[in-house]
């Protein structure tokens, strides 16, 4: 997509929006397709670059693993490959249909970039162009650690609860709503973890 100065936009249709071209995160009701979606952009209402990146991933997996993201499992879909790749035996979540018959190197390489797309940190996320890179051979494999990261998410905004002394009543009604669609965002991400039956941890603080 290409913004109005013709620079190009990686993004999500399930998220359209009207927003600021200098706006770097919007709190709207969350949308797009489950499964897909970061969980910390339907618990925090921030989406950014990365909630890309975590999508990608979960398409990776779904190539490599020959399985959609929403099949009921014990864990969530990202955790179960990660299982795989900390027992250093990530080729065995590949497609049972290929009966072994492809590139270990290749198929190591997409199944490893497939888990460090949606990692819980999104600091810790690549960019595009990084887990392009590596797809290519370009990059070595990142270094990750046995066990999926607990995630971890922020609270919402301090002036979700407390606002100005004296500020006026559609400043008021603005941020109330604001916290309704946290809230909402909130009972959203539940669902979608008792859909998935995560066992990963959510903590906030």
């Amino acid at each position: 997509m290409l913004d109005a100065s013709f620079h190009a936009k990686l993004g999500d249709f399930g998220l359209a929006r009207l927003v600021d071209d200098d706006q770097g995160s919007h709190y709207t009701v969350a949308a797009g397709t489950m499964g897909y979606m970061d969980p910390e952009y339907l618990i925090t209402g921030r989406v950014n670059a990365k909630s890309d990146v975590y999508g990608f991933g979960i398409v990776l997996l779904e190539i490599a693993c020959g399985q959609r993201p929403l099949v009921h499992r014990r864990i969530h879909f990202a955790e179960w490959v990660w299982e795989f790749y900390g027992r250093d035996d990530i080729l065995d979540a590949a497609d049972a249909r290929l009966n072994g018959e492809f590139d270990a190197r290749e198929m190591e390489t997409v199944m490893v970039v497939g888990i460090w797309c949606p990692h819980p940190d999104r600091s810790q996320r690549p960019s595009i162009r990084q887990a392009v890179n590596v797809l290519r051979l370009e990059a070595p494999l990142p270094n990750l650690p046995p066990r999926m990261p607990v995630a971890t998410y922020m609270p919402p905004p301090h002036d979700f609860y407390y606002g100005t002394f004296g500020c006026d009543r559609r400043r008021k009604q603005h941020r109330h709503r604001r916290f309704c669609e946290w809230r909402q965002q909130q009972h959203r991400y539940h669902r979608f973890c008792k859909r998935q039956k995560c066992s990963t941890k959510l903590i906030l603080f």
